[in-house]
């Protein structure tokens, strides 16, 4: 699950390597995530390209994402 701390900080689930939610969870968020394990950490740089969709980045600009793996869910969907 993620927790939006910009918005309301509401988790969102999501299924790794299927995004049918792309507005949701972006490639290069899903990308930075594999191979983390629970209590892990990470500060995610996504680039322009691996931005969500419609989200018009200069090519300069990058996302940056403070990311911590707290729960993994099997067979969650």
């Amino acid at each position: 699950m993620l927790f939006d701390t910009a918005t309301d900080g509401k988790p969102v689930a999501f299924k790794l390597g299927q995004r049918p939610f792309q507005n949701v969870v972006c490639a290069g968020l899903e990308e930075g995530l594999l191979g983390m394990r629970v209590g892990g950490r990470r500060l995610l740089v996504v680039p322009p390209a691996l931005a969500p969709p419609g989200v018009g980045l200069p090519a300069d600009v990058t996302l940056t994402y403070d990311v911590t793996l707290t729960e993994v869910l099997n067979n969650y969907f």
